[in-house]
């Protein structure tokens, strides 16, 4: 009896579900971190996932950063060194390297010119709630439930 392609996916995710129902099953039947089973979970999948799931963020960040800060202006040269800064701030490696004035310089960033923008989308939200609100009020908004009648 030959199977089909789809059939074997199929049964493939079935058992894939199966499988996660029963981790669910062992994880719920006792909370207790210290279960051999967790444990054993924890450190030979969920940590592995987390590091893979976290890498290919990071490939992501590179190929985004790659694409986007492509200097070819002064201002553009200004908004990749801040990135840089920030980013190394954010880092362990950041300050172990270069110490406290760069954890300071890359605060400055975030804190003074990037308040500006902060301050604007704030505000930007802040308008646009009311204004909906306002709307609702005196009937001219239709919520998505009561119909486009």
């Amino acid at each position: 009896m030959k199977k089909s392609a789809s059939m074997t996916i199929k049964l493939r995710a079935v058992w894939i579900i199966g499988l996660a129902i029963i981790v669910v099953a062992a994880g719920l039947a006792d909370l207790n971190f210290r279960n051999p089973i967790f444990r054993f979970l924890m450190d030979n999948f969920y940590s592995r996932i987390y590091a893979a799931s976290w890498s290919i963020v990071g490939l992501f960040y590179a190929y985004g950063f790659w694409r986007a800060f492509r200097v070819r202006s002064l201002e553009s040269g200004i908004m990749v060194v801040a990135t840089i800064i920030v980013m190394l701030k954010e880092s362990v490696f950041g300050e172990i390297i270069f110490g406290k004035p760069i954890v300071d310089l890359g605060n400055w960033i975030m804190n003074v010119p990037n308040l500006g923008g902060l301050l604007a989308i704030t505000f930007a939200g802040s308008f646009g709630i009311i204004l909906v609100g306002l709307r609702t009020i005196l009937g001219k908004e239709r919520g998505y439930l009561r119909g486009s009648s």
